[in-house]
């Protein structure tokens, strides 16, 4: 199975690597051993009853059950504002306890989704090169924290 999609690398999922084949409302999950190399088909692909078919006939898919606030969207849209909440309070507020309170966190998870999507074999070498970028608001964050620490009030 291969994906190609615009903005993404090209990624190839041979019959023998394949450890899973989950099944839900959304589409399927395809799955390797690596957590990196899983693929979504969603329901919507007009050539979905075709994947399933082919597929079924590597390996019989199981129901994924997954809990609701692990679904995805649910996660994405709770960090980003969990984030940009973090981001806000950070660079508006003048006390240091606020500051170092909220600025590990958010130095936490902004370096953590760079480094995600530097592993991550879903991205495109392009948008790969364009996360460092991120390095930028990160020092800003780093500046920032060091200064709230020296000057402690």
């Amino acid at each position: 199975m291969i994906r190609r999609m615009p903005g993404l690398s090209e990624m190839e999922i041979r019959r023998e690597e394949l450890t899973a084949i989950r099944q839900n409302a959304q589409g399927l999950n395809i799955e390797t051993n690596s957590r990196q190399r899983t693929l979504g088909v969603p329901s919507t692909l007009e050539e979905f009853d075709e994947v399933l078919a082919r597929l079924s006939e590597w390996m019989t898919p199981s129901e994924l059950q997954q809990a609701r606030w692990r679904n995805s969207a649910y996660l994405l849209h709770s960090v980003i504002v969990v984030e940009l909440g973090l981001f806000i309070v950070f660079f508006l507020s003048t006390r240091s306890w606020l500051l170092v309170s909220s600025g590990i966190p958010l130095f936490g998870g902004v370096f953590w989704c760079m480094v995600s999507v530097q592993r991550s074999d879903h991205w495109a070498p392009k948008m790969k090169r364009k996360m460092w970028f991120v390095l930028l608001p990160l020092m800003a964050i780093a500046f920032r924290l060091v200064e709230a620490i020296l000057n402690w009030r």
